[in-house]
């Protein structure tokens, strides 16, 4: 009888929901808890000129408001704006992973029209800068990344949206390029996300 047990291969970990995120068929529950209720300028505050640490924080909050209904409210009805402009553009990855989170809940609750939203305005901005442009452009700098789970977060949202305006014919060749990543988990999301830019 054989007495050594064969070793179980490593799960690649996932830089915020850490080992085995990325497992196959298996719903994965968003947990963010034991945070206090924020203000809404000190909220804003830290989005738009917070450090990394700080606007992770705030997109946590941001993303409790959203699933809990309250992102709608007079106070936080400019964040979608706020953070497309101020944090969306942001390289830390946890931060990226975060809005790129926030992104898919906001479509997948319906209110999700780009078109719609209105940017703060920026120093560094032109006026005639687009919420869609801002997403569309960070989503295609996010496929270049060279941390790949980054670029499979961006796969997997791009995989839900069905925006026309968003998914235009450009992104197809980005992402049909990381069909035949090497590493499996981007590959898991690369071949619906091609197939969404058709639909």
């Amino acid at each position: 009888p054989r007495s050594a047990s064969r070793s179980r291969p490593t799960l690649p970990s996932h830089p915020i929901l850490g080992s085995g995120a990325f497992m196959a068929d298996k719903p994965l529950p968003l947990l963010l808890r034991g945070f206090e209720e924020p203000l809404g300028l000190d909220l804003k505050a830290d989005l738009k000129h917070g450090d990394a640490a700080a606007k992770a924080k705030a997109m946590k909050h941001a993303i409790v408001l959203l699933i809990d209904g309250d992102g709608g409210m007079d106070d936080f009805r400019d964040l979608p704006g706020i953070i497309l402009s101020y944090v969306l553009p942001c390289e830390d990855v946890k931060v990226q992973m975060l809005v790129l989170l926030y992104l898919e809940i906001l479509y997948k609750k319906g209110e999700g029209d780009l078109l719609l939203l209105r940017l703060p305005s920026l120093d560094d901005v032109a006026t005639t800068t687009t919420a869609t442009t801002l997403v569309r452009d960070q989503l295609r700098k996010n496929l270049y990344s060279r941390n790949k789970h980054i670029c499979a977060a961006t796969l997997r949202l791009i995989s839900r949206l069905q925006d026309p305006d968003l998914l235009q014919p450009p992104l197809a060749e980005i992402v049909f390029t990381n069909v035949f990543s090497r590493r499996r988990f981007v590959r898991r999301y690369a071949s619906p996300a091609f197939t969404s830019l058709y639909l």
